[in-house]
């Protein structure tokens, strides 16, 4: 009867304390780290004294006190700083990062620059490097207007030549004289380069010749360039060819058209 007696094989529990733990526990990967139960609970301790130190974002249904506690404790954090809500908040915001408390903190010479500055919460570096900026192109702009105002003038002196500093004296008592008519046109002229303009300086060289009355018995002038004195003793020579050999009028021609001459080989 004993050889009748079936044998049953009865299942042993785990000698290990993975076994009391359900599958999908025992193989999730975090798992894998785990050496034994006083490892699991060490990991278990810290991870509670992480999530202690931690700041959980405020949900959107979050009410006024838990975004204001959110806030506080953010506040603590090194480094970091919430967007501002009022202007308050973003006056402190533009202080931390630099900005001065009035226009006196950026220490620039330009009042107006410095009023400007401080109402675009410029930083007290970014408005000395801006400044700096500035004046340099300021004056690198200044230079090359002046070179290429001394090379204009050089041209109009070649165009001039002998006559330029005389139609020079001309257009500027010209000015001197719209000044009068015109409230500081002259300043103006200075004050922004114009005056030195060919340009400006010929229209007022022209206005001056209607201010001015004509030169007497056609006689050459010092205003006149190389290129008019020619072409006036061209017109002279012509004129002689009008002019009978006997007439009284021809030698006084041809001394005139003779200083033309001598006029325009002389300038320049």
């Amino acid at each position: 009867m004993a050889d009748e007696i079936e044998s049953v094989e009865v299942e042993q529990p785990s000698s290990t304390w993975e076994g009391s733990l359900s599958d999908d526990i025992a193989d999730h990967p975090v798992m894998k780290n785990v050496k034994d139960v006083s490892d699991l609970a060490t990991q278990y301790i810290n991870a509670q004294g992480l999530i202690g130190r931690s700041v959980q974002i405020p949900s959107d249904d979050a009410s006024e006190e838990q975004w204001g506690k959110f806030n506080e404790r953010i506040a603590k954090v090194r480094g970091v700083y919430r967007m501002p809500s009022n202007e308050a908040e973003s006056n402190d915001l533009w202080s931390k990062l630099g900005k001065p408390d009035n226009t006196e903190g950026y220490e620039l010479s330009d009042n107006a620059f410095a009023e400007a500055a401080h109402a675009a919460n410029l930083t007290k570096d970014q408005a000395t490097t801006l400044s700096k900026w500035i004046e340099d192109a300021a004056s690198k702009i200044e230079t090359e207007n002046a070179t290429n105002s001394d090379n204009q003038l050089d041209t109009l002196k070649d165009e001039w030549g002998r006559a330029y500093d005389a139609r020079i004296g001309q257009a500027q008592n010209a000015v001197r004289f719209m000044d009068d008519k015109v409230e500081g046109l002259f300043d103006y002229l200075n004050d922004s380069g114009m005056g030195n303009n060919p340009q400006i300086i010929k229209l007022f060289y022209l206005m001056s010749q209607g201010l001015q009355e004509p030169t007497m018995n056609g006689q050459p002038t010092a205003t006149m360039t190389s290129k008019e004195a020619m072409a006036r003793a061209h017109e002279l020579t012509e004129k002689l060819f009008d002019l009978d050999e006997i007439d009284p009028r021809r030698q006084g021609v041809i001394d005139e058209r003779a200083k033309y001459f001598e006029m325009a080989m002389g300038s320049a």
